[in-house]
């Protein structure tokens, strides 16, 4: 498959001299889930802010759908990365949840009222919030807030789709809903990346991890990485609860410790 993003030897500091990216390499093919996990300051944000064109490259690059970003392309790149920040209060700001959503469309140069209507329905609709299209997102809850930030994202229709932290102080609910939207993200074929600290979630969701530490990749690859000992100790991360109960259990015939619950219960299926 085509990779539809790429990032070759990308490094940036800031302005006081704090390096945030060392030599950045990684591809993302179409239509590929990838969880990006690493500690604290270990450089996640940064580099999200460069696949969506925030931030340009100060040495390296980045190539999105073939094309390397640069100041005259940045928004044609926005238009195809969304980004979701972590606090929906960064990015829900109108006065109703309706002009929330059409900030973007309007910022992309849309103009037919008829096409903007269309296109906001269709975007609420997708994250089950229609019925609050009048609503202030300021009185919204937490969860509702995070949608109407993904649904201000969905209306442009980008390919890529970035979330920074989405599960962050969401209820059980609140979760189990949002898995249901990037299900239904997924199966529309787009290209999903999620910054999270959340390993059950990356287990049983991610095609793709990449672990970030010190502003480098420390390893990229399918979701065996996350039980890699090793590895996870070095990126000072968790192993997934479901790795670290098989390791407790020290069951040393296992070629691999199970990372899920499905792969969980066909090991011990076996075993009864």
């Amino acid at each position: 498959m085509e990779n539809i993003i790429e990032v070759n030897n990308l490094a940036y500091k800031y302005g006081d001299g704090t390096k945030a990216l060392a030599d950045v390499s990684f591809a993302v093919e179409k239509n590929t889930r990838v969880a990006i996990l690493g500690p604290n300051g270990a450089g996640k944000s940064t580099l999200l802010f460069h696949l969506n064109a925030l931030y340009l490259a100060q040495q390296g690059q980045v190539k999105i759908k073939s094309q390397v970003v640069n100041d005259e392309n940045k928004e044609w790149v926005r238009s195809q990365v969304g980004l979701v920040m972590q606090d929906p209060d960064d990015q829900v700001f109108s006065t109703t949840v309706y002009e929330d959503v059409a900030f973007g469309l309007l910022n992309f140069g849309w103009s037919d009222e008829e096409k903007i209507k269309e296109r906001i329905e269709w975007a609420l609709s997708s994250v089950d919030i229609l019925d609050l299209q009048d609503a202030s997102p300021h009185n919204l809850s937490y969860g509702q807030k995070k949608r109407v930030a993904i649904a201000g994202i969905l209306a442009i229709e980008p390919e890529i789709i970035i979330f920074d932290e989405p599960l962050s102080y969401l209820d059980p609910q609140g979760k189990a809903d949002f898995l249901g939207i990037l299900d239904r993200l997924h199966k529309t074929e787009k290209t999903l990346l999620v910054v999270t600290h959340d390993m059950d979630f990356a287990a049983e969701w991610a095609d793709r991890v990449i672990v970030i530490e010190e502003g480098r990749v420390l390893a990229e690859g399918g979701r065996e990485l996350l039980a890699n000992l090793e590895l996870i100790e070095q990126a000072n991360l968790d192993l997934p609860t479901i790795t670290k109960l098989f390791q407790r259990l020290e069951l040393t015939e296992l070629s691999s410790l199970p990372q899920t619950i499905e792969e969980a219960v066909t090991v011990l299926k076996e075993r009864l």
